[in-house]
């Protein structure tokens, strides 16, 4: 008989041992714990099957131990090119090794000591597994033909056993109904006590209308300071509407003030006297200002002026075409060595001082024409810190802003090398180790294969 179960490396578990209790061992958990492999792990160990994948993800070898109730120890192991079997028996200090078993094959002394072997049936290949059933299939013989279930019995001619298994069965029938008078008996009981308890709610239901009684009470307590504060402001309120009241009666003995005259003239009046005298103020300091000043000089000849500008623009249009067939020239030789210069450049210095003396004086002019208060400089001074202070602003911004388009540039780049690695990786494994099932690398990833 089984008392403990060993896997290691197998399938889903790294390491899981199972004791076994006398009596019926349940393994329940969610989907995907591994309840399935424990099974398969038994099959193993009996049938010796030739599928590798048995061996868990990244290890050597797969090994199923079962310990008997003797002490008998038998392993089950599992590597990528074969499988041995280890039988550890009372008192040996080292395991007896079967190896080079071929596929499938499990040597008769492992056979023997475990006895979970298949039913031979002559009908059947494969015989009956009585041991070990499948996830998805009934009980043995309840899906077999009537001749499978007359030849397994016709091969078991143990009598006397199935006789023993009834008796034992009618046994537990018994022990069981005892086990169901016994809890029928501890209910009424426990309905008993209940019964006592029924007027626990009631008590409990008074206990908190006392709870909330008392708090209502500590309530008003707590707010007593508060009426009394607000029965002494209603006193002081009401002294006030007596004197108030003893006010009134007083002033409506009183004789009625005389009208007032209208008084919007008289300060229409002072505002134009007082604006008047600020001007007359601004009118005599831009006269102490100016007082120091040259009269404007005699204006030269507009149209000599004007005949003067003309030619300065036909001229910088003449400039402009020349940069225009110097730039298309450039890539020809030189031309020849042109004459002498020296009377035209004068004649352009000239015109270019007649042109800077007109536009000093054109602005001399428009200066004393109307001579007004100077702006307020510290407002734009202001303005322009402001200025600067948004540009300095905007600098960093866009310095953060490049730093962080890098940081998600090298983040993009790490996860594009990870997932190549990844599917390197499912690459090389080709198939789950716990399912079998063949590696998806855009499943895998959780996303599209070209994403």
């Amino acid at each position: 008989m089984l008392s403990r179960l060993v896997l290691e490396n197998f399938m889903a578990h790294g390491r899981t041992e199972i004791e076994f209790g006398p009596g019926l061992t349940v393994l329940t958990g969610p989907n995907n714990a591994g309840k399935s492999a424990v099974v398969e792990a038994l099959r193993c160990l009996v049938t010796n099957p030739t599928p590798k994948h048995f061996i868990r993800h990244g290890a050597k070898e797969a090994r199923v131990t079962a310990l008997l109730d003797d002490g008998t120890a038998v392993t089950w192991v599992r590597r990528p090119k074969h499988a041995i079997y280890e039988v550890l028996r009372p008192g040996a200090a080292e395991p007896e090794v079967f190896a080079k078993l071929g596929k499938g094959n499990v040597p008769p002394e492992v056979a023997g000591i475990l006895r979970l072997s298949p039913v031979e049936v002559e009908s059947l290949d494969g015989g009956v597994d009585v041991h070990l059933g499948n996830q998805r299939e009934p009980i043995f013989l309840l899906n077999k033909p009537p001749s499978v279930m007359a030849a397994f019995f016709a091969a078991s001619s143990e009598a006397a056993h199935l006789l023993a298994m009834q008796k034992a069965l009618a046994e537990r029938g018994k022990q069981a109904r005892r086990a169901e008078r016994d809890l029928c008996a501890r209910i009424a009981a426990q309905d008993q006590g209940l019964l006592a308890l029924a007027a626990l709610p009631e008590a409990v239901l008074g206990v908190e209308r006392v709870e909330r009684l008392h708090d209502e009470a500590r309530e008003r307590l707590a707010a007593e300071p508060l009426l009394e504060r607000s029965i002494q402001a209603l006193q002081g309120l009401a002294a006030r509407r007596d004197a108030a009241s003893r006010r009134t009666e007083k002033l409506s003995r009183v004789i009625e003030p005389p009208a007032l005259s209208p008084v919007r003239p008289l300060a229409e009046w002072l505002a134009a006297h007082h604006g008047a005298g600020e001007r007359l103020c601004a009118a005599t300091a831009r006269q102490k200002a100016l007082a120091g000043l040259f009269g404007p000089p005699a204006l030269a000849d507009a149209a000599t002026l004007a005949n003067a500008a003309s030619g300065i623009a036909r001229l910088r249009a003449r400039q402009g075409e020349s940069r225009a067939r110097q730039a298309a020239l450039s890539p020809l030789s030189p031309p020849p060595t042109p004459g002498e210069t020296a009377g035209l450049a004068q004649t352009i210095q000239a015109l270019r001082a007649v042109t800077g003396g007109r536009e000093r004086l054109s602005a001399r002019v428009a200066g004393l024409a109307g001579l007004a208060q100077p702006p307020d400089l510290a407002s734009a001074m202001e303005g322009a810190a402001r200025l600067r202070t948004l540009l300095g602003d905007v600098s960093r911004r866009r310095a953060e802003v490049s730093a962080a388009r890098n940081a998600l540039d090298g983040t993009k780049a790490a996860l594009h090398a990870t997932a190549k690695r990844v599917r390197e990786a499912l690459a090389r494994a080709d198939r789950c180790p716990t399912c079998g099932q063949t590696f998806d690398p855009a499943a895998f990833l959780g996303e599209e294969e070209g994403a």
